[in-house]
């Protein structure tokens, strides 16, 4: 990874790493390879041996066919089999990274979400569509918001929705709730909050992500809004999550997301905690 491609939440824990005297090394999901033998589980960056090490933060995957996904997962599973504590760890990564799953995972466990339906078929997402009047369109694995749609109509979504099944892609329909246009965002580590803003929209808009132009004030949550949050993340077997939970007039919260790999910088701004230092001294600490 060169400087320019270090994502900032990567880098602030790398500083922080550094301020408490421990040796960092960064190395990207795709340069990372494993070799199993005499000398037990070693691993490699771009081919050069690694040092031992104790402690990891997995952030994300990168991108790639299924084939490379599925060999990332595989030396990172071997990391944690060979003693590394990996945080957060690979499989409740992964079913958090899956929306469908996450849903499921937090359904589970009695923790209210909003209604949602997973097909590949557009005939059947259609049908789903006109059950639930307004309906999002999500990319199962996706963040930021990116790729998300809004319909009111389902005729129009079924155009779309015809599209995705004609290029395979799954597709994944949700109940539209009006007021998560005004959302909060909880940022969980262990069995603490350590930091919750509020998020809204910008004016006639809906997603109230801040790489969408969401607007963000500090608060603090409720004794109700931290044990949802934390309960959300241990449903997921997440060590730290971002919780993002709207409220429904008359019925209460509603977890709409659980992300395993959260930034922080925007709550970093918002709030003025440091983030990235109170995660590694939780995971120094474990």
């Amino acid at each position: 990874m060169h400087g320019k491609d270090i994502d900032a939440n990567i880098q602030d824990l790398q500083e922080e790493a550094k301020k408490l005297g421990h040796d960092v090394t960064l190395v990207g999901a795709v340069d990372l390879s494993g070799h199993v033998g005499d000398r037990g589980s070693v691993f490699y960056a771009k081919g050069v041996e690694l040092d031992s090490c104790d402690l990891a933060f997995l952030r994300g995957l990168g991108r790639g066919t299924c084939e490379r996904i599925t060999k990332r997962i595989g030396v990172l599973t071997q990391l944690e089999l060979s003693g590394v504590r990996v945080i957060n760890p690979v499989s409740p990564l992964l079913n958090a990274r899956n929306k469908f799953l996450t849903m499921c995972n937090l359904a589970r466990m009695s923790i209210p979400v909003p209604p949602t339906f997973m097909t590949e078929s557009a005939l059947q997402a259609y049908r789903a569509a006109k059950t639930m009047k307004q309906i999002v369109y999500k990319p199962i694995i996706g963040s930021m918001g990116y790729g998300s749609l809004k319909f009111e109509d389902p005729d129009l979504a079924y155009n779309a929705f015809q599209s995705l099944e004609m290029i395979g892609r799954p597709i994944m329909v949700q109940k539209y709730i009006p007021s998560a246009n005004k959302d909060i965002r909880i940022f969980v580590i262990g069995e603490n909050v350590t930091a919750a803003m509020a998020r809204e929209a910008p004016p006639g808009k809906w997603k109230s992500n801040v790489s969408q132009g969401g607007k963000t004030s500090p608060i603090i949550p409720s004794n109700e809004l931290r044990e949802l949050s934390i309960k959300a993340t241990k449903a997921l077997g997440l060590e730290y999550s971002g919780v993002d939970v709207a409220e429904i007039p008359g019925q209460g919260f509603c977890v709409l997301e659980v992300n395993a790999s959260p930034s922080w910088q925007a709550l970093k701004q918002t709030t003025s905690v440091n983030v990235a230092q109170e995660l590694l001294l939780y995971a120094l600490r474990r």
